[in-house]
């Protein structure tokens, strides 16, 4: 709404790479769980939905790196 394009279009990459690791489990799960990698203690989702395999936690921890390098979180 700002008109800030470039700002926008960053900030959609960045979730973007996120969604690519809604692959290994629930998209709530992972948004949660790599809340949780940030240090915030959101808690888990109920199950069946709480569950990421360790591919998956090491595929959101890339992101998380590769986003914090970036600036981005």
């Amino acid at each position: 709404m700002a008109g800030d394009l470039e700002g926008a279009q960053k900030a959609q990459d960045a979730i973007a790479v996120l969604q690519s690791a809604f692959k290994y489990g629930n998209p709530n799960t992972i948004i949660k769980k790599a809340v949780e990698l940030l240090g915030y203690p959101v808690g888990k989702c109920r199950a069946p939905f709480n569950y990421v395999p360790e591919e998956g936690l090491e595929a959101i921890r890339k992101i998380l790196k590769d986003n914090a390098e970036l600036g981005l979180c």
